[in-house]
């Protein structure tokens, strides 16, 4: 500190008046609005930068004083706690293994301590190589004698124990190699203990030495940091003004105000960002009053794209028959729900002198392309050339019908299921193509009907359909279903599948018609993440 003051004291006069010019200069280029804000930066650097070497010149001396006389030192006690963490390893692994063994008496676990016995020379070695005199190498002559002498006897004679089958005397003898591990363990404990305890002791020697660096910093802190002040003041202030002045305008934008300007009348950095900001803010305006129009003829097209899907939906619905049909003999009840506005699932009731038919489809897909395929299906269904057509024959000739009005809609394949009943004998009949087979209540119990679905219509020629036969009895009921309501999602992301629509039509014993087809879907939608897809179910009730 005096050497310091001493420097000052024989500073020349027209050193510092020179000094003090400068700093005005300095001072004054700091505050132009002409000269760059790089420039204005580089010149404060600069000037701090010269003040600053003298006194990191010393530091530096200091500092590679300190850290030459440590070095050494420090590498020292890093190896010696390295190898006494190896060792520690080596022993924790020996006893886990011994552990195991008295848990076990698998022999398997002795070839641990075979292994880590031939890595205990060569531990001893580096430990004995990195430790100095004292305590320390006295405990690595003792973890010599512990490790290759004691603990390689006592290893050996387990060994023997285990192989021989003598079970007790090698858990003993284990047991007692235990203890010398565990002394063993205690020494390599002491041994990191003391390496640590000198390179805490190394590392306050160094700390005094860091305290002599430190008393040089401290004298020639005051004027650095005074001299840091005031050109980051001038600085801060030929910044900030601007800065503030271009953050309110900021700030405006950001409530929704376009109309504010900058209006900076610099030639530097800051004047050319106000430039491109208040020209930025003019093209935000123009834009917004853009989009403002465009988004107003998109809400008007979006309305009328709403309109006419709901209308598209009314027409669907009207095409479709009433949901519910009762009969002395049996009661109907029908539920669609379409994934959006329209979709391609759809149903049909044909009652005839014998008793009932019902048709169920479900076109590919989802929407006004889905839509499209089913109008055409259901209008196929319903002509009255169909009507006098058994289950298989029906689907055989509408599999054809489709083949030859593809055209009709864009979506591939149609899957369906046709069911008759007879009331006066029970007999259902039922054919499917590529559909979900039909679902009997009876009993208290709920099952899929036997049978094999074909193809799915619309794709090949000449497809051949199969029909399958069963009885319903009064009081039983028949459900048919679209695979809409097996495929929602469960919230973990899993099909949700047939046993949750099995247990729905068993748990409303009580519900009948329309409010049994509502209670069945709603239990399935609750339990699920939503609905994604058309889902229709139908509900024949045997009276």
């Amino acid at each position: 500190m005096a050497q310091v003051q001493a420097g000052v004291a024989e500073t020349p006069l027209v050193d510092r008046i020179s000094a003090a010019i400068g700093v005005c200069l300095a001072g004054r280029l700091l505050r132009c609005s002409n000269v760059s804000i790089r420039t204005r930066i580089a010149l404060a650097f600069i000037i701090v930068s010269l003040t600053f070497v003298g006194v990191t010149y010393a530091l530096h001396v200091l500092v590679d004083s300190m850290a030459s006389s440590l070095e050494v030192i420090a590498e020292r006690d890093t190896a010696t706690m390295a190898v006494s963490d190896r060792i520690q390893t080596s022993l924790l692994t020996q006893a886990r293994a011994l552990r195991s063994y008295a848990r076990s008496g698998d022999v398997r676990h002795l070839d641990v301590l075979r292994r880590e016995e031939l890595r205990a020379p060569a531990l001893i070695e580096d430990a004995a190589r990195v430790t100095g005199d004292g305590e320390p190498k006295a405990l690595v002559a003792d973890l010599r004698a512990r490790l290759l002498v004691h603990h390689v006897r006592e290893r050996r004679r387990l060994s023997a124990l285990a192989s021989a089958g003598h079970e007790e005397a090698a858990l003993a003898s284990a047991e007692r190699m235990e203890l010398h591990v565990d002394r063993a363990l205690a020494l390599a404990q002491r041994l990191m203990s003391l390496a640590r305890e000198r390179s805490l002791s190394h590392g306050a020697q160094g700390g005094l030495t860091a305290d002599r660096a430190h008393d040089v910093a401290v004298a020639a802190t005051p004027a650095i940091a005074a001299l840091a002040f005031v050109l980051s003041s001038l600085l801060a202030l030929s910044i900030l003004r601007p800065l503030n002045r271009m953050l309110k305008g900021v700030e405006a934008v950001r409530r929704g105000d376009l109309s504010v300007r900058t209006g900076l009348d610099r030639r530097d950095e800051l004047g050319q960002f106000s430039a491109a900001l208040d020209s930025t803010l003019d093209r935000l305006a123009f834009e917004r009053e853009e989009l403002e129009n465009a988004n107003g003829h998109l809400e008007r097209e979006h309305r009328r794209a709403e309109d006419e899907l709901e209308l598209a939906r009314l027409v669907q619905l009207r095409l479709l028959p009433e949901p519910t049909l009762r009969a002395k003999e049996y009661e109907l009840a029908a539920l669609l729900r379409p994934a959006g506005f329209v979709g391609g699932d759809f149903y049909h009731f044909l009652p005839r002198p014998w008793g009932v038919r019902v048709f169920v489809g479900d076109v590919a897909g989802k929407g006004v392309p889905a839509a499209l395929t089913m109008a055409s299906s259901l209008a196929l269904v319903s002509q009255p050339r169909m009507e006098d057509a058994g289950p298989r024959q029906l689907l055989r000739k509408l599999n054809d019908s489709l083949i030859g009005n593809i055209e009709l809609g864009p979506t591939p394949f149609v899957t369906a299921v046709v069911v008759e009943w007879e009331p006066a004998t029970g007999t259902l009949r039922y054919s499917t193509a590529g559909h979900p087979l039909p679902v009997l209540c009876r009993d208290g119990r709920a099952e899929s009907l036997p049978g094999n679905p074909a193809m799915p219509l619309g794709l090949y020629e000449n497809v051949e359909f199969g029909q399958e036969q069963a009885v319903l009895a009064p009081g039983e009921r028949l459900a048919v279903f679209t695979d809409g309501l097996t495929d929602l999602k469960t919230p973990k992301g899993e099909r949700l599948g047939l046993e949750p629509l099995l247990a729905a039509l068993l748990s409303s014993p009580g519900l009948r018609g329309p409010a049994l087809v509502e209670a069945v879907a709603d239990s399935l939608e609750a339990g699920s993440t939503g609905r994604q897809d058309d889902e229709t179910l139908v509900v024949l009730e045997a009276l």
